[in-house]
């Protein structure tokens, strides 16, 4: 709740610690462990003055999210929206949404948690249910472009504490891909995209190194880093020509590819790919 009267208070001003404090009626050294909190988190940035930290909403397009946020839905109890783990569960939330048991799987909350969280979000509107996946409800676009800019937020800053030289290539609520120009030995870290293709036979010749990093350590299939290589370099002929003799082989079936397709987005390049495919 402090965090939050904090958020409402920096809206339209910069503060120091000792004035937020103050205007909040909390201990200076209470704000000061909140805005530490917040700055973890991207939600502020303070600098020191002086004697003084000054205290911002952060200017990054996160940061700007948010502030729209906080000021177009002024009466949302975004304490039940933000508190504890719920920031977790959000990314996963984004698009067709996930199941209780994928977001248990994926942030390490146990069911039962991730269970009463949706069923409190649910009921103020904000998570929507469809069959078994919960989602981000569509009347809510503030929240979800909020969500989306945390999700790229947090992705970037962690690539940025783990691998500071690599370049964050495309990201998705809790996964990205990355290209290092030198190898990443992490099991979190798999082969993707042309790196996989070469790992797999592939006669693929390549600089940099591309990995996908996801909270759950998993390989990426062929068809996967075909996908995940047509995004990347959409104008590489090789990698299409890949695709369709591995598909004439059967080492991949079209519908694996239309599955990895529609994940990253890339239904007009298949069909490009369909187009130039001999049956």
């Amino acid at each position: 709740m402090t965090e939050l009267l904090i958020l409402k208070h920096l809206l339209d001003r910069s503060s120091n610690v000792t004035d937020l404090a103050f205007a909040l009626d909390k201990s200076k050294s209470h704000v000061s462990e909140c805005a530490s909190h917040m700055q973890q988190l991207g939600f502020v940035s303070s600098q020191r003055h002086g004697f003084h930290t000054i205290v911002q909403l952060s200017q990054s397009p996160m940061g700007n999210e948010l502030a729209k946020l906080l000021r177009e839905v002024p009466h949302m109890k975004f304490e039940r929206l933000f508190l504890g783990s719920r920031l977790k569960m959000l990314p996963l939330l984004l698009d067709s949404g996930s199941t209780t048991r994928h977001i248990s799987h994926r942030t390490g909350l146990s069911p039962r948690t991730v269970q009463t969280y949706l069923g409190r979000l649910k009921g103020m509107g904000i998570v929507v249910k469809n069959v078994k996946k919960y989602r981000l409800s569509p009347s809510h676009l503030e929240i979800i472009s909020f969500v989306f800019k945390y999700s790229e937020h947090r992705n970037l800053s962690h690539l940025n504490a783990m691998h500071p030289n690599a370049s964050l290539i495309w990201q998705y609520r809790d996964e990205y891909i990355l290209s290092n120009d030198r190898v990443v030995n992490d099991p979190k870290y798999c082969l993707a995209a042309i790196s996989r293709l070469a790992e797999l036979g592939h006669d693929v010749i390549h600089r940099n190194e591309y990995y996908h990093y996801s909270p759950v350590q998993r390989e990426i299939c062929e068809a996967e880093a075909l996908i995940q290589a047509m995004m990347i370099d959409p104008m590489e002929p090789r990698v299409k020509r890949f695709a369709q003799k591995s598909l004439r082989h059967g080492q991949v079936e079209m519908v694996e590819l239309k599955k990895h397709a529609l994940f990253y987005h890339l239904n007009r390049d298949l069909e490009e790919l369909l187009l130039g495919h001999r049956w």
